[in-house]
């Protein structure tokens, strides 16, 4: 029997998804209830659930309507996980722009050791900004080992849809899935390039900037492959729908 977490996550993802964008009307709550075969006190206590979230609204007029929720970042399990379900790494009104290929040795020990090499081994490191309604939300860099390269040569190359094809280009060539770690959550002040990118680059120099990073690293049967890190602008709030596998 459907019950109203289920419903909810129906509607959640649509929204997230962007099959529904800010200000659609959502069905009236007798729709929903024989679409799913339960009682109207069952979807209104999903809708409860919405609300709570911030994910959709009562509009005069207009009945139930999905939210505008411009400070809301999803972070790079969820932006993976949602190109899985739509083939779209990006959520309604978002783009990005700035990007950047580049080779590099990774003199990050702690990166380093996340991708399983020895410090300032050469990597090559992809980033961009994300954008939404007109206004970056994230920096995200990601760092790829030889053997991420070697199997996926185009990682290499200054294309911007390379990315989100790479696990399963990866899959097709070596026949391994691409699995994530956990996601390590972080604060700390922001560096000089991820102020140029928040459009921040005039902040008075004895003025620390806060950001959240959010990190993790996919691997393979065979050891590490990637690191990504997410820099989420000041003043954004953030969600993970992934599931780490």
């Amino acid at each position: 029997m459907t019950g109203y977490a289920e419903i909810a996550e129906h509607f959640r993802k649509r929204i997230k998804d962007g099959e529904l964008a800010p200000g659609d009307p959502l069905p009236p709550v007798r729709q929903i209830s024989q679409q799913f075969d339960v009682a109207g006190t069952t979807t209104n206590r999903a809708f409860a659930v919405l609300k709570r979230e911030g994910l959709i609204k009562t509009k005069p007029g207009a009945g139930t309507v999905v939210a505008h929720r411009p400070a809301v970042s999803a972070t790079g399990l969820a932006r993976l996980e949602r190109l899985e379900r739509t083939g779209d790494p990006y959520a309604s009104g978002e783009t990005s722009t700035g990007h950047r290929v580049m080779l590099r040795s990774c003199a990050d020990p702690d990166i380093a050791d996340q991708l399983g090499i020895e410090p300032h081994e050469e990597v090559v490191i992809r980033s961009s900004v994300f954008v939404r309604d007109g206004k970056p939300t994230k920096f995200v860099i990601a760092a790829y080992n030889t053997a991420a390269t070697h199997a996926v040569p185009e990682l290499s190359d200054d294309a911007r849809g390379v990315t989100k094809h790479w696990k399963q280009r990866h899959r097709e060539r070596t026949g391994r899935d691409i699995n994530a770690s956990p996601e390590v959550i972080s604060a700390r002040f922001a560096s000089n390039d991820e102020l140029a990118a928040f459009g921040l680059q005039d902040v008075p120099s004895h003025v620390a900037v806060p950001v959240l990073v959010v990190e993790v690293t996919y691997h393979d049967e065979e050891g590490p492959l990637a690191y990504w890190a997410d820099v989420h602008a000041p003043g954004q709030k953030w969600e993970n729908d992934a599931r780490s596998k």
